[in-house]
């Protein structure tokens, strides 16, 4: 993955932009944030609210994640910090349960880092969505709610990821493999999970075995 480099944008202040009700979060609408001031509210889990603890990532619960987030969110292109952490979320095939959870924040801090930085954030956001089941999505949901709140909660947040996802297309791609990555997500934000799937394997000579060859008689490495 690229690492992201130098730009300085102003972190948004989650106690001031968090506004709870009903035991939930209610995004209000800004101008850094994610939900446009159209979109209705939409509900994520607090970062201080206990129920971190009740959910799962790769390396044990979640309880690290919130002060992972907030770090984020005061440095959005920390790119070491990213690239180490991310991976509990969704590696392996598998998102885990804080990673949706953690998606609506996700989505929120990638929308302020400038569009040519924004790469690994969107990756990552595909990644959290293909590797999930419906089922799952909405059972996490589900537990850090305290009601039926209708609509899919994170739906405002799928929505934007998609916007900057679009966005991050629109711009050249000499690299194959960014461009096979911004695909992936476009795929998995639009709900093909099995084209995003396929993309993100299209390396692997199982899968295609054309292009793998391709990739690998021109670089001696599919993922170099």
């Amino acid at each position: 993955m690229r690492r992201f480099t130098e730009t300085n944008p102003v972190p948004i202040d989650f106690d001031i932009l968090a506004v709870f009700v009903d035991d939930g979060l209610v995004m209000q609408p800004s101008s850094e944030s994610l939900w446009r001031p159209e979109a209705s509210t939409t509900r994520a889990l607090p970062l201080d609210d206990p129920r971190w603890k009740d959910l799962s990532t790769r390396d044990g619960d979640a309880t690290w994640v919130p002060d992972w987030l907030r770090a984020m969110n005061a440095d959005p292109v920390d790119g070491e910090r990213f690239t180490e952490q991310w991976p509990a979320l969704v590696s392996e095939g598998t998102t885990w349960p804080a990673a949706v959870a953690a998606f609506p924040y996700l989505v929120s801090i990638a929308r302020r880092v400038s569009v040519e930085q924004r790469l690994e954030y969107v990756t990552v956001l595909g990644l959290i969505v293909s590797d999930s089941t419906p089922s799952m999505w909405q059972e996490t949901i589900a537990a850090v709610s305290s009601r039926d709140v209708g609509p899919d909660p994170h739906a405002e947040a799928l929505a934007e990821a998609r916007r900057i996802t679009v966005e991050t297309a629109a711009l050249p791609h000499r690299d194959e493999r960014d461009l096979r990555y911004v695909l992936m997500t476009l795929a998995a934000l639009n709900g093909h999970s099995e084209l995003s799937a396929v993309l993100d394997d299209l390396d692997d000579e199982e899968t295609c075995p054309r292009y793998a060859a391709h990739l690998w008689g021109a670089s001696g490495d599919a993922d170099s």
